[in-house]
């Protein structure tokens, strides 16, 4: 188990110590404002060097009815999980496209409280009910994973790579975004590979399965296999098996 005294990092939760480009976190656009269909914006990272031209569209409902009706709003409650500011997309999509070299692999922080999600990848569309039906999905040349949550009504993390990105959307009907970061890959990355977020809360006064102490965390496979893939793939790898021992709480991947 994981011991409460040494908490996971809320604000980066998947691998605190990997590799990283700048991040786009809004900070530069104004609060307060509100975008609607056919507005434009742009997004930095605060060295101005990676960057995003943004479009508002239309967005779909999960009965393949377009709407322009929606809005995108700068806030800062953090729905996505992480400080500062961030985007509020509401029957809207936001269509990302890099001004500078398109990056191989970038990360997403988002909150996912209702209705469903519009994602393409290079062109490519997608309209699912929550993120994690995304996972293992390829758009536009590129893998989707969800590295955490996506199961509706949480928070979670989007990680697309495999091609260049020359374009990116996402829309929702409740959707929160922010924290966009260029993921790094190592030349020649090292094995060890420590799941932060591969866990899952025993319960409030303990009991079965037995024995689990109050408020620690314990093993969650699904978590673990997800996230064990997602972080391979950052790295430039692959895999075409890996089975984690069942006795330690793992199952077969």
């Amino acid at each position: 188990p994981i011991d409460p005294i040494d908490p996971i990092d809320p604000i980066d939760p998947v691998d605190p110590v990997a590799p990283r480009g700048d991040c786009v976190e809004f900070e530069d656009v104004p609060f307060g404002a509100t975008y609607t269909v056919g507005d434009h914006f742009t997004a930095w990272n605060t060295s101005g060097t990676y960057g995003f031209q943004v479009s508002a569209i239309d967005f779909q409902y999960a009965s393949g009815t377009m709407t322009s009706s929606g809005h995108a709003h700068i806030g800062h409650d953090g729905y996505a999980g992480h400080m500062g500011h961030e985007v509020q997309v509401n029957n809207i999509n936001l269509s990302f496209k890099p001004l500078g070299p398109a990056p191989s692999s970038i990360s997403i922080l988002f909150g996912e409280y209702g209705g469903n999600i519009n994602v393409s990848v290079n062109g490519m569309q997608s309209n699912v009910a929550n993120f994690m039906d995304l996972h293992g999905t390829v758009l536009g040349g590129a893998t989707l994973e969800v590295a955490y949550g996506g199961l509706g009504n949480d928070k979670g993390q989007l990680l697309i790579h495999g091609v260049s990105i020359a374009q990116f959307t996402l829309g929702g009907q409740e959707l929160w975004i922010d924290h966009i970061c260029q993921e790094e890959v190592p030349v020649n990355p090292e094995c060890e590979l420590d799941l932060y977020t591969a866990h899952v809360d025993g319960p409030t006064h303990g009991g079965s399965p037995n024995p689990l102490a109050t408020g620690w965390t314990y093993p969650s496979a699904e978590n673990a296999q997800h996230l064990f893939i997602s972080r391979i793939h950052s790295m430039g790898m692959d895999h075409q098996m890996i089975t984690f021992d069942k006795p330690n709480g793992w199952s077969p991947v």
